[in-house]
């Protein structure tokens, strides 16, 4: 039997906190008192002159202790502690009178209404040991008259008493502020859960929301391309077909997000080079970053380095981290596309513009979450295009990081294992 099933005997009888701690403290008092009689055994028959009566004593107070156990262990713990309590009075009590007198054993009477105390949830039972260990006490003074000079009783009932009130406050203190934590914990997960409820309800509304209009947007971009664009309306089929394709992007965001989060959107890679997914991506912005006077700069390795990726994902995914770098680089600036490659390949996205806060930084792969504040203000993304990347990169086992300076720059960071790649350097 080890230390921990010994110190958790009688655990499955009871389900409750308060009762398993007063389980285990009876466990810790019998298994100690056990290991330190065993102790005096053999001190006693190893040292002592007539060691026999002590010896057996000391065998009787481990049976009793060994009984205590057992009952325990099978479920009858209020029997138990009334033994071990009950019987280490008795026993402290014979060899104060009987075996070792004069050694002041019965001042260990003392100790008992305390333990009785600490093993009981009501008062009754530490009470009637108070009483009894008393009584006994008074007994001894019966046989060893020159205590009355050192021990006056009534002094000694004041000791009895006082030790046993500061006992019962401790554990009463004890007993609120189990109580106190027991009801923030339920708060805590009662909270988790109301949490976890109204992210599920989220999910599930914003989801539903896509399904919905998914349809007649796509019969409104459909009518949109038939409208013969003239002169006239060309500026404003253009602004109607641009906002609806907005509007489909984010509802197809909703949906994938919601795909990935389920692991129901298959990842079905295919061996690539990294360089021409990413100069794909970056062909479909350079008329973008024209526009906005920002030069796209490319530092690959001159040798192919392939990857197993799902293409058009990682595309989407490197799609959403270099229009947000796009949207947040100031005007003549540049934008930054590096491959490293040191113990894992890392595609890394690199903007100079207004930076986020440190203290937000992990907030931008949260769904609908903005950048807020003066530097802001003409610069609102949809939300979704990085907690889209993210869960991407995660579907695909890669991970993502990003950095930045406020004023200065932000890095948005792919790290690819090493089992997803390899160097094709013919």
């Amino acid at each position: 039997m080890n230390l921990q099933h010994l110190l958790t005997t009688g655990y499955r009888h009871n389900k409750n906190n308060t009762s398993k701690k007063q389980i285990k403290l009876l466990n810790i008092y019998a298994s100690t008192w056990f290991t330190l009689t065993l102790l005096l055994i053999t001190t006693d028959t190893v040292f002592g002159d007539n060691p026999t009566p002590t010896v057996m004593g000391h065998i009787i107070m481990n049976i009793a202790v060994l009984i205590t156990l057992a009952v325990n262990g099978i479920g009858y713990y209020k029997i138990a502690a009334s033994v071990l309590v009950f019987y280490g009075s008795i026993s402290f009590t014979w060899f104060s009178i009987k075996l070792s007198p004069g050694i002041f054993a019965e001042f260990y009477l003392l100790f008992m209404p305390c333990l009785a105390v600490s093993l009981f949830k009501r008062v009754v039972i530490p009470v009637i040991s108070l009483i009894f260990n008393f009584t006994l006490f008074s007994i001894c003074f019966l046989f060893f008259d020159a205590y009355n000079g050192y021990f006056p009783l009534p002094a000694m009932l004041v000791l009895f008493v006082s030790n046993f009130l500061v006992m019962n406050y401790l554990k009463m203190a004890n007993q609120k502020q189990e109580k106190l934590l027991e009801h923030e914990k339920g708060i805590i997960e009662k909270l988790a859960k109301d949490s976890k409820e109204l992210d599920k309800f989220k999910n599930y509304y914003f989801v539903h929301f896509s399904h919905e209009i998914r349809t007649p947007l796509t019969l409104i971009i459909g009518y949109v391309n038939r409208i013969k664009k003239t002169k006239e309306n060309a500026e404003a089929v253009n602004i109607i077909q641009t906002q609806a394709e907005n509007i489909k992007e984010v509802t197809d965001s909703i949906t994938d997000l919601e795909k990935f989060k389920t692991n129901r959107l298959p990842i079905a890679r295919k061996r690539i080079a990294i360089q021409t997914v990413l100069e794909e991506v970056c062909l479909d912005y350079y008329q973008l970053a024209a526009q906005k006077k920002i030069e796209i700069i490319t530092e690959f390795p001159r040798f192919d380095i392939d990857v197993l990726v799902d293409i058009s994902l990682l595309k989407k995914a490197l799609e959403n981290i270099l229009e947000n770098a796009l949207e947040f680089s100031d005007k003549e600036k540049c934008v930054k596309l590096k491959i490293d490659l040191s113990d894992q390949l890392y595609l890394r996205v690199k903007d100079y513009g207004v930076g986020i806060s440190k203290d937000h930084l992990q907030d931008v792969f949260h769904k609908f979450y903005t950048t807020k504040g003066s530097n802001y203000l003409d610069k609102q993304g949809k939300g979704l295009g990085l907690s889209t990347t993210q869960a991407i990169v995660k579907a695909h086992k890669f991970s993502i990081d990003i950095t930045s300076e406020i004023n200065q720059f932000t890095e948005v960071t792919i790290a690819i294992p090493k089992t997803y790649f390899c160097l094709n350097e013919t």
